[in-house]
Parts: C-alpha cells; sequence; structure tokens
C-alpha cells in the first residue's frame, strides 16, 4: 500500500524563511502564478471590472519574467494567519495599493484561490 506525501507549503525542500521577505529559496524557480483551483465565490476574474482586469494585467506582465524571490520582495505582504486553503497558509501578494491576489504554494506554483480588487477579504 502506497502512502501519499502531505502536501508542502514550501516552494522547494530548501526554502527558508527571512524577516520581512517572504518564502526564499536558493534555486530561485521563476514565478509560476496558475488557476488550478476553483476561485472563491465573489472574488473571480467575473467579479472584476474592467479596470481591475487592466491592473490585473499591468502586474501580470510585470511579474512574468521573475523570480519567487524577487515578487516576494516587491509585491508579497503580510497573511492573515487564519486565512488556510486545503490545509494551507493562504499568500497574499500587493497589485497595488488595495488589489491584491491571494494563493497557496504548491510545488513551485503559486496557485491563485482569490482575486481581490478592494483588499475586502480578511481570513
Amino acid at each position: 500500500m502506497k502512502t501519499v506525501p502531505k502536501k508542502s507549503n514550501k516552494l522547494l525542500s530548501k526554502t527558508t524563511k527571512l524577516k520581512g521577505s517572504g518564502l526564499l529559496d536558493n534555486r530561485k524557480p521563476p514565478f509560476n502564478l496558475c488557476f488550478q483551483h476553483k476561485l472563491a465565490n465573489g472574488y473571480t476574474l467575473e467579479d472584476l471590472n474592467s479596470a481591475d482586469i487592466k491592473i490585473l494585467q499591468r502586474f501580470l506582465d510585470k511579474i512574468s519574467n521573475m523570480t519567487f524571490l524577487e515578487a516576494d520582495k516587491l509585491y508579497l505582504r503580510e497573511s492573515d494567519k487564519k486565512d488556510t486553503f486545503n490545509g494551507l497558509q493562504v499568500i497574499h501578494y500587493a497589485v497595488n495599493e488595495k488589489f491584491r491576489i491571494h494563493g497557496i504554494i504548491e510545488g513551485e506554483k503559486f496557485c491563485v484561490v482569490r482575486l481581490d480588487p478592494k483588499h475586502n477579504f480578511h481570513g
């Protein structure tokens, strides 16, 4: 009988948490953002207005060639400690002053679970 390993909220096996700088990895994997999970009701692409979509697109253009380390340094914000998804801590990235993207780290991917253009969600 095979045992399935528990999901990890680490980028890679050699991940370190440094004060004020988010999740860092010595191998500097590229920042991979995905929509692997169904987005939370009220926090979907459909819920964004045209201005929000333009803001999101500019953010995606900026991070398209970044590593996790670079994205963390520029955009990672403090997470709400009680905010979890599938047992993993939800991480917040700032798109701008108000707009946040919430997601979890699975493997080497940031999996989006919420798009929060008004930063209304607090876990």
